[in-house]
């Protein structure tokens, strides 16, 4: 329930073997070859991913959409190092990559489209808690960098980058694809799925055009034992988009491109347990809530890209604007009845937000091409992004209707304006062919702007009272890169990286019980990772193998600090995550695929800081230690060209803290696939979570202690569905 766990900050891939990049303008068929190389954008370059070092993994469209995939729940296990808490809903959720994951409000992975970032790089429009989750339609493949990425993707890349590669316009052939999905829970209604692109020349050669839509009905499973509704949970989604791809001379293109995507989810995905014995309150799958809940969430997307080749490099412009607005409303009401176990039900009451971030990028950067032993990358960056957090406290009547004639409880208002000035360098010296070093530098000046209002009985428990803020804060920030490869041959690569990263500090609010000098602001955090790995191919490429090991330091953590009763945004404390990865492709005999991925993760603050209640050795928030996943693929010939497989997956979570430092406990889910596809249309089957595993992924009512019902998060159960697709 993304408004209750909200309170409580508030003051009282694996490496996937197929061809998903294409040359420039291309449509990818996504027909697997064991022969081909996945091509990545990761360094703001073209490279294979077996030469970009760093740890990294790429999911392809050809993958997604074999898996059913609907959101980032569905691409998760495939990338080690990566984990998302759900706290109810798609859009709704904490993102953390190798450890390190969000302790307050504010992100720590940046997630970009193409050339564009998207999400938020401060506490404004509450990054952490609402992450950017695109449905994969007309997705080319999804990238995953792990570790800081400062230098060439700036501010809030702390843990790595998220970045959704779309497909473009072909300028040579005209291409249709139609998908149709349906699915259904064990006992539950059906959900749709239908998904159309098309791809066209309009002068062939010069110019093409792209369009693409897609609607999505999702199903629910969990009834509400006093509203009186079944699959409360349910939600519909939708988008369009369309892009543009023009070539006027060979060496020159301009890339077009804008997308509209709305997720409206009718409730969330969550269960009340009783606070003591942890049991269900009202059976399985069940809530009891007095108001609806819901969350939106609108993504819109424009870009323009613009490429010369200039014989000596790559001279590209990138020019964006993005806007994601989620907006939800909880049931608050047991919140306002009081605390301290169980409690009589009271006054019906609701939490009402809305988080909106709009944000202008320009980026210029130089790729040269080789000169000697020289090649580098060199750029300059602006950013303007506008947030508007608020969260009304409301009074309802019986039904879940507002009610017009009660005073407002509470309010907790900020916006601001936050600017983003950089520059950045990236080079690469060949020692000899096989080995080579690398560094980047990139200094980044930010200014920002914010105004808060907070106040109400609610929050502070004095009616009259309110806190009102307006301050700027302007820092300058460096970050840093150093690299070296080794390619004892084609097929065999080590790496060593070290790289910095940060997060922008800010202004807060100070609560009415901070001492006398409380500083209005807080500072930005700092992150240095050590990396070190291998990636391999052997065996005509039937075998691919990467590995890696690595330790982060973190500083002035950004997270919650306490004054009594409540708290507030600031930095304390330190912590350290140290851990390894491991992506494995196998093919032991034709047409049988084997993959594996596994990572550990060793996350934990390293030194008491009370004033944010936190003692050595306490482990980060958000972060399973371990996780592994293990498919099997096997695709054998049929007659008339067609092509038939049957596979699965099995996916391992272990345990992990929840912001209320309640622990959820570790699961493991099975998924299991068959289809038939041949040149013009294709028939998938599949079950998810075959052994209806039910899993606590998150909680959302704050400390259990305090409030009843305990309000946690839970998977979804078995599912069967069926997807079909046509190609003309």
């Amino acid at each position: 329930m993304a408004t209750v766990s909200a309170l409580a900050l508030l003051p009282g891939v694996a490496a996937a073997q197929s061809t998903i990049q294409s040359s420039a303008g291309q449509p990818s068929s996504g027909e697997a070859s064991g022969d081909a190389e996945i091509v990545v954008t990761a360094l703001r370059n073209e490279q294979t991913l077996g030469t970009v070092p760093l740890g990294i993994s790429a999911i392809s469209a050809e993958k997604l959409e074999e898996r059913a995939a609907k959101s980032m729940a569905d691409f998760v296990a495939l990338t080690p190092g990566l984990n998302l808490q759900s706290i109810g809903a798609a859009g709704n959720g904490v993102v953390a990559i190798r450890g390190i994951s969000p302790q307050a409000v504010a992100g720590t992975v940046a997630t970009y489209i193409d050339e564009v970032p998207i999400s938020s790089s401060g506490i404004g429009a509450r990054g952490g808690l609402y992450q950017p989750d695109l449905d994969p339609n007309d997705i080319e493949r999804v990238e995953v960098l792990k570790g800081p990425q400062g230098t060439l993707y700036g501010a809030s890349s702390l843990g790595g980058v998220i970045k959704y590669v779309l497909k473009k316009p072909s300028l040579t052939e005209t291409d249709i694809h139609l998908s149709e999905g349906l699915t259904m829970f064990d006992n539950g209604e059906p959900g749709i799925a239908l998904r159309a692109s098309a791809t066209t020349p309009l002068i062939t050669d010069k110019l093409g055009v792209r369009v693409s839509a897609f609607y999505r009905h999702d199903p629910g499973f969990v009834d509400d034992v006093l509203l009186g509704g079944r699959n409360v949970n349910d939600a519909n989604a939708w988008g369009v988009r369309g892009g543009l791809y023009w070539k006027p001379v060979d060496n020159v293109s301009v890339d077009l491109s804008a997308m509209i995507q709305q997720t409206n989810s009718q409730g969330f995905s969550t269960v009340d347990l009783d606070w003591q014995t942890f049991e269900p309150l009202y059976g399985k799958d069940t809530q009891l809530r007095a108001v609806p809940e819901y969350l939106k969430v609108r993504t819109e997307f424009y870009s323009a890209t613009l490429k010369w080749d200039t014989g000596a490099g790559t001279l590209l412009s990138s020019t964006g604007y993005a806007y994601v607005a989620p907006r939800d409303q909880g049931d608050m009401t047991y919140n306002y009845t009081g605390t301290g176990g169980p409690i009589e039900y009271g006054t019906p009451g609701a939490a009402r937000g809305s988080h909106i971030n709009k944000q202008f990028s320009q980026e210029i950067r130089f790729s040269s091409n080789r000169f000697g032993p020289v090649e580098f990358t060199v750029g300059g960056f602006f950013q303007r992004a506008k947030t508007d957090d608020r969260y009304d406290y409301l009074t309802f009547t019986e039904g879940g209707v507002v009610d017009p004639n009660a005073p407002l409880l509470g309010q907790n208002y900020a916006s601001g304006v936050g600017k983003e000035y950089a520059g950045f360098i990236n080079g690469n010296l060949y020692l000899t062919e096989q080995f080579d070093i690398s560094a980047g530098y990139r200094y980044s000046h930010i200014e920002q702007t914010r105004s808060s209002v907070r106040g109400g009985a609610f929050l502070y428990g004095v009616p009259p009272f309110s806190l009102t803020d307006s301050r700027s804060t302007e820092e300058n920030k460096s970050t840093y890169q150093i690299g070296a490869r080794w390619r004892p041959s084609d097929d065999l690569m080590f790496y060593v990286r070290a790289a910095s990263g940060y997060r922008p500090g800010g202004t807060r609010g100070v609560p009415p019980t901070a001492p006398p000098g409380t500083s209005p602001s807080y500072t930005s955090d700092t992150i240095w990772s050590y990396e070190a790995g291998m990636k391999v191919k052997a065996l005509d490429g039937r075998l691919t193998f990467d590995a890696d090991v690595y330790r982060i330091d973190w500083s002035d953590i950004q997270t919650l600090v306490y004054f009594g009763f409540f708290n507030t945004v600031g930095n304390g404390g330190k912590a350290r995550s140290e851990g390894g990865e491991i992506q494995a492709t196998f093919e032991p005999v034709k047409g049988l695929t084997l993959t594996a991925n596994g990572g550990y993760t060793n996350a934990r603050f390293t030194e008491d800081a009370p004033e944010v209640a936190v003692t050595k050795g306490l482990p980060i928030y958000y972060v399973p230690k371990w996780t592994a996943t293990f498919g099997a693929d096997y695709g054998w010939e049929l007659a008339n060209g067609l092509r038939a497989n049957i596979g699965g997956d099995y996916a391992y979570r272990s345990s992990q803290l929840d912001a209320t430092r309640f622990r959820l406990p570790g699961y493991s889910i099975l998924n299991l696939r068959a289809g038939v596809k041949g040149d013009s249309f294709g028939v998938n089957l599949y079950v998810k979570n075959v052994t209806d595993k039910r899993a606590l992924v998150g909680t959302s009512q704050g400390y259990y202690e305090f409030f009843n019902p305990f309000v946690v998060v839970v998977n979804e159960p078995r599912s069967y569905g069926i997807t079909l697709t046509q190609n003309f």
